[in-house]
């Protein structure tokens, strides 16, 4: 996208990068989006590695940050997990063509792939056993599967989110 055509799109008020043309509105229901994603992720990472997964955390404590540590470390964790939110729900609206919830299953399948990759360099580096492993592949796919379907239903909701953001209002 040309420097013109962003300000078309937002009004001047968005972000276009001078190099690959990638142009990001800052409009209500982008920013809305990076919302949701970022609740969404907050609460299933605080119901699957808070409580479904704690007691493989304790069994390994060995492996991790004593607890008033991990406490100090708060702000590293929910900062991950926003930037995170933002940068899914990006994505996701660079991609959208809404063509329904299955879209944002798609998502979440690229996604989980993505970040497994990641998940299985640390498996070769650091002592985390198979099953956490495991674990942390099905509760990212919850995420991001759940996640992909709430955006595509909060982008699908109006025509003018197929990806001609020049004439969406939200």
């Amino acid at each position: 996208m040309t420097d013109s055509n962003n300000k078309k799109c937002c009004g001047g008020s968005g972000f276009a990068c001078p190099i690959t043309g990638f142009s990001l509105c800052c409009k209500p229901q982008i920013i809305i989006g990076m919302v949701i994603m970022a609740v969404w992720f907050t609460v299933v990472a605080w119901v699957w590695h808070g409580m479904i997964m704690a007691d493989m955390y304790q069994q390994t404590a060995n492996l991790w940050r004593p607890h008033p540590e991990m406490q100090s470390m708060l702000g590293w964790l929910n900062g991950g997990i926003i930037l995170m939110a933002v940068i899914a729900a990006i994505i996701f609206k660079a991609g959208f063509t809404n063509t329904g919830w299955r879209e944002g299953l798609r998502f979440g399948i690229l996604f989980t792939l993505l970040v497994t990759g990641v998940m299985m360099i640390t498996y070769a580096t650091q002592p985390v056993p198979a099953k956490i492993l495991q674990m942390w592949v099905i509760g990212d796919f919850i995420s991001y599967a759940g996640g992909g379907i709430l955006l595509s239903f909060w982008y699908g909701r109006k025509s003018c989110c197929k990806g001609d953001d020049t004439s969406c209002e939200a």
